[in-house]
């Protein structure tokens, strides 16, 4: 391949697809996929895809469903892949009639879950990726509500937060003491609600640890989100914190003093403004 520049469609997980200008190297597509590349040609055009030929192997999200003339999924590419252009002997840019084609086939990303021994895709819609909100229904009353992506959706996201939170606690934690607010990056990302709730349901799964406190325990049980939560929902594994009961406890107790000090200031804020009137 000559090294020149060829505009490409990177096709991301859990992302709309974008164009970028890339070296027409081996080096720059193995970077841009982040592994040994694989040439698939799924397409009638002149069009292939650039994808880590170890992406299933190594544990890579599964990113796009490719489908027959029946819409039936045959295969999943996992990972960060390149639609490219093919040339005589080369990869080659996109033409833009095919770049348009492309960006509106792969404009919507997927996620992918098995049901009675089939695998399906869900789009991630705007409105799922705005909304910070968990999902607190149960999984079979998703599927008799037609809810089963948003469902899935927020199972997702409660994993990604669930292992933001342990890396926070992670990094943060030294001997008996966490330095500064631990789950304010957590929070930003996946909202209040979500990253409360997957504290709250760790909490619970301890319940008969004595390490964790009997005040922590009833904020758990009466957390808001909490209340909400199908009784049938559930504790998924991959949802709760892999950590010391010990930490658990110091970073739920450091969770409970926050919103008690936000409860009282906001109390101070009310009472400031009815004596103004």
């Amino acid at each position: 391949m000559e090294n020149k520049k060829m505009t490409v469609l990177v096709v991301e997980p859990e992302k709309k697809p974008y164009v970028k200008k890339i070296d027409n190297s081996l080096r720059s597509l193995q970077h841009e996929v982040d592994g040994n590349i694989q040439a698939v040609y799924p397409f009638e055009d002149a069009a292939g895809i650039i994808c880590d030929e170890e992406g299933k192997l190594n544990g890579k999200t599964m990113n796009r469903a490719l489908r027959d003339d029946t819409g039936e999924i045959y295969d999943i590419v996992s990972g960060t892949f390149l639609i490219v252009g093919l040339g005589e002997e080369n990869f080659t840019s996109l033409s833009k009639k095919q770049m348009e084609h492309y960006a509106k086939v792969y404009e919507t990303p997927e996620l992918f879950m098995r049901l009675n021994g089939k695998i399906i895709s869900t789009p991630i819609l705007d409105e799922f990726v705005q909304d910070q909100t968990p999902y607190t229904k149960s999984a079979s009353y998703a599927l008799y509500a037609g809810e089963l992506p948003l469902f899935h959706y927020s199972y997702e996201q409660n994993m990604k937060c669930s292992e933001c939170i342990s890396k926070a606690i992670r990094e943060n934690f030294t001997a008996t003491s966490l330095n500064g607010d631990v789950l304010s990056g957590a929070i930003r990302q996946f909202g209040k609600d979500r990253v409360e709730m997957i504290l709250a349901l760790t909490v619970l799964a301890h319940e008969q640890d004595e390490r964790i406190s009997p005040e922590n325990k009833e904020w758990a049980k009466n957390l808001p989100i909490m209340q909400k939560l199908d009784s049938s929902y559930g504790l998924v594994k991959f949802e709760s914190l892999n950590i010391h009961p010990g930490v658990l406890n110091l970073v739920t107790t450091d969770v409970c003093q926050s919103a008690n000090k936000n409860m009282e200031k906001s109390n101070s804020v009310r009472k400031y403004k009815t004596f103004e009137r």
